[in-house]
């Protein structure tokens, strides 16, 4: 149980309370597939300072061996605590619920 990763744009940590799973590894993805086959497009942000960092988080046991294997395949996935972990998980759900019920009004 504690060599699994989870990759969710949800919020598991009630499925983890339920399941007695404490500290696992977890990652919040932020990249889009623009056609079956293609490459991923990773979500990289730009401040304006001009320093690039990609949103994709993991925290947990495995969290710098994920990172890297995203790497390897050009995604951007930074290490992070617990908490900013989570902040990103809720980030991501947010925006992604958001842009269900945009996409549900047109």
């Amino acid at each position: 149980r504690d060599d699994l990763v989870f990759l969710s744009d949800g919020q598991l940590e009630p499925l983890f309370q339920r399941h007695g799973l404490y500290g696992p590894c977890q990652a919040s993805l932020w990249l889009a597939l623009m056609r079956r086959g293609g490459k991923p497009v990773d979500g990289r942000v730009t401040d304006l300072s001009g320093t690039t960092d990609g949103l994709s988080r993991v925290h947990g046991k495995w969290s710098g061996a994920f990172a890297m294997r995203m790497g390897t395949g050009g995604i951007l996935c930074r290490e992070a605590n617990q908490r900013d972990a989570r902040r990103t998980t809720l980030e991501k759900l947010v925006f992604v619920t958001a842009a269900a019920r945009d996409a549900a009004e047109i």
